[in-house]
Formats: structure tokens, C-alpha cells, sequence
């Protein structure tokens, strides 16, 4: 397992005692919630097949994983997330930590790493971390914040006020990125890229008004859009 430093350790503390969880759904908004499962669904493909959702938070994916044949074990540091998340029936629920997972190699067919990449400065520890439990030919599907976008210079203004640094984000090109999933042994199979405006911002936008923002989002170059979602696989 590679060392967390202070930050990553206090970031990951928090998420584990975090209370609240169930507005953390509603923060995202039903716009984000639908784009995500419409990427997640494409890049994951079909079943049959052992399935990972970690984090599986308070198990957004667990109907999409169930729906798409997969038999679903679903992880997460925070017992608070997994105590909601225990509402979906068929699922195995594990406590465990993505930096060190307690599964065995070679254990899974897909895993799903959804909204916790860009918490960390070194995702490629979990990548790697996480591609040991994937099967040859098994894919990886997670997500990533990209420079250059509105995000990120959203979050160049937040820093600059808020300097806690348990709280920053981590933002990727694609090739630094690609670099990261190459050393981990895996190679990108397919990507996505999605969000004009921060997510949380089209939470209480009209879809009179998403809609045109849509359009335009489709005329902005892919790495200037807020994320990019990744499928990898490792290779046989």
C-alpha cells in the first residue's frame, strides 16, 4: 500500500465520518445523476461477471450493475455511505479501503471507481491498487476532473481563498492521465468527456436552459469539458 500523506489520510477520515449521507444524492442533482448513468452503463457493458463498485457511496450503481448482469459487491471506507447503501437487496457489502483493497487477485471482471479519483494527488495508487483485483480482460471504469475546464478554474479561485488542503481537488490531462493507467498495466479502451459547467451548478438550472448549454457544450473541445470517464482494461 502506498503511504497517504497527512492531507489524504485527514480527506479520507472525513469521508469515513461523514454524516448526512442521504442528501449527498440530492447535492448532485438529477441532471449529473442521469449523465453518469448514461456513461457508466455504456463504458461498463454487460454481464455476466463479478462486479466492484468502490466507492460505492450510498449505491447510486447498484441498480445499473444489478440491470446489467453483474453480481455486485459493493465497498466504501464510510460504514455511513454502506449503512445506505445496504437498502439495495441481491448486493454483497464490504468495508474496505481503495487504497489497500481486501480482495484477492484476479477476483472481479469490472470495477467501478466513480467521484474519488480527483480527491487524491497520486490516483494511480489506487488504479494500481485496484487493477490487482482485476481480471485479464477485466475493465476498469472511473472518472477524472480535466485542466483547463470551468472546474478547474473554479477551484483555482476557491484555493486560493480556502487553503485547507484536505479539501482540494486534483486535475488531469488526458495524457498525464494515460501515462498514470500505462504504469498501473492497464490501457485505455474508451473515454468520455461530459459537463460544460461544474456539475453541481446545473442542479437547479431549468431544462429550458440545460438544453442550449447542451448545444454549446457539444461545439467545446473534450479536454476543455469539466470530466472525463475512462474505460481501461487490463490486458490478457
Amino acid at each position: 500500500m502506498t503511504p497517504l500523506d497527512s492531507a489524504a489520510m485527514r480527506k479520507r477520515q472525513a469521508w469515513a465520518e461523514r454524516s448526512g449521507t442521504r442528501t449527498y444524492i440530492a447535492e448532485m442533482g438529477r441532471y449529473a445523476l442521469a449523465r453518469d448513468e448514461a456513461n457508466v452503463r455504456s463504458l461498463l457493458g454487460r454481464g455476466p461477471g463479478r462486479l466492484l463498485d468502490l466507492p460505492c457511496g450510498t449505491g447510486r450503481f447498484l441498480e445499473t450493475a444489478k440491470a446489467l448482469g453483474f453480481t455486485v459487491t459493493a465497498a466504501d471506507y464510510s460504514p455511513t455511505m454502506l449503512s445506505v447503501a445496504r437498502q439495495h437487496a441481491g448486493v454483497e457489502f464490504v468495508v474496505a479501503d481503495a487504497f489497500d483493497p481486501p480482495f484477492a487477485p484476479e477476483t472481479f471482471d469490472a470495477i467501478l471507481v466513480m467521484r474519488l479519483l480527483f480527491h487524491y494527488a497520486n490516483p494511480e495508487a489506487i488504479v494500481s491498487a485496484l487493477a490487482r483485483c482485476l481480471k485479464p480482460g477485466g475493465r476498469m471504469v472511473f472518472d477524472t476532473l480535466n485542466c483547463f475546464s470551468t472546474r478547474w478554474l473554479a477551484s483555482r479561485v476557491i484555493q486560493a481563498f480556502r487553503r485547507d488542503p484536505s479539501r482540494r481537488l486534483y486535475f488531469e490531462t488526458r495524457t498525464s492521465m494515460q501515462r498514470k493507467i500505462e504504469r498501473a498495466g492497464l490501457r485505455v479502451t474508451a473515454t468520455r468527456t461530459a459537463y460544460l459547467l461544474p456539475t453541481r451548478a446545473y442542479r437547479g438550472l431549468p431544462r429550458a436552459v440545460t438544453r442550449p448549454i447542451d448545444l454549446f457544450e457539444q461545439l467545446t473541445p473534450p479536454p476543455m469539458r469539466v470530466m472525463t470517464y475512462w474505460q481501461v482494461e487490463k490486458p490478457r
